[in-house]
C-alpha cells in the first residue's frame, strides 16, 4: 500500500465535506460526477468551491477528465484495502 497516498487521504478525509465526496466519488459514482452534480447529491454548503476539488486532482487523490471528477486508481485501490479512512475518526 502506498503510504504517501494513504497519509494524503487520512489528512484531506478530516475535513467532513470532503470525506463525503470522497466517499461518495469512491462508492456511489466510481464512473465520476461533475462538480455541480457532486454540489446538488451532497447538499454541499454554497461557500463550498471547485478550487477545493482542484487541489485533490494536484495531490493525485482525484482526476479530472475535462467534466467529472473521479477517484484515481491508486487511492481506489488504497481504500479498497482500507475504507475506514473515510469514516468519521469516533467510528473508526
Amino acid at each position: 500500500m502506498n503510504a504517501a497516498i494513504r497519509q494524503t487521504l487520512v489528512e484531506a478525509a478530516r475535513d467532513v465535506q470532503i470525506r463525503e465526496i470522497m466517499t461518495f466519488l469512491y462508492r456511489d459514482h466510481p464512473q465520476g460526477a461533475s462538480f455541480e452534480g457532486v454540489k446538488e447529491m451532497l447538499f454541499l454548503h454554497d461557500v463550498f468551491e471547485e478550487s477545493q476539488l482542484t487541489r485533490l486532482v494536484d495531490q493525485k487523490i482525484l482526476i479530472f477528465d475535462g467534466k467529472r471528477y473521479k477517484v484515481t486508481a491508486d487511492v481506489r485501490q488504497v481504500l479498497d484495502r482500507d475504507p475506514t479512512i473515510l469514516m468519521d475518526e469516533f467510528l473508526r
